[in-house]
């Protein structure tokens, strides 16, 4: 199962060279790098070779038009109903029942950033993950403190 939003784009390659990767790496849960697209500018997005649950936690490096994952091996998974951040409840989900996602790292999407939207702001964001730390996944303040200035850190570094 792979995931596009109606605004974002897949390059016509994606799906046969993430497949064929899933199928060399016997990943069970993948994506790829992306373009992060800004009206004519884009910019693309680096992403490492494989991410842990524990790793995914300190910041979300899966864009949701990039992954992919194995109905066969998880079976039917529900995506969280969270206002937002569900995707990243949802590869956190998954890693659960698998030991790492496995990160093709050449751009093989496009997401096209439009001003206004739920992720464009960062105090939005940064909320919605303090609800997913500590109401959806109960994790006690601390640790959610730990993770969200992880996050934040992530996001300051990228620009």
């Amino acid at each position: 199962i792979a995931f596009l939003d109606a605004d974002d784009e897949w390059l016509p390659e994606k799906l046969d060279r993430q497949l064929a990767f899933m199928r060399e790496t016997g990943a069970a849960l993948s994506y790829t790098g992306f373009w992060r697209a800004r009206g004519a500018q884009r910019t693309q997005v680096q992403v490492p070779p494989e991410v842990s649950r524990d790793t995914l936690l300190k910041g979300n490096v899966i864009g949701c038009l990039t992954a992919m994952y194995d109905r066969h091996f998880f079976g039917p998974v529900a995506m969280p109903a969270l206002r937002m951040r569900q995707d990243f409840a949802f590869w956190l989900l998954l890693l659960n029942k698998t030991k790492v996602a496995h990160g093709l790292t050449q751009p093989l999407a496009v997401y096209h950033r439009h001003p206004g939207s739920l992720s464009s702001s960062f105090r939005r964001v940064m909320t919605a993950n303090w609800i997913l730390y500590r109401r959806h996944l109960g994790l006690p303040a601390p640790t959610a403190l730990y993770y969200l200035a992880n996050h934040l850190w992530r996001r300051l570094k990228r620009g």
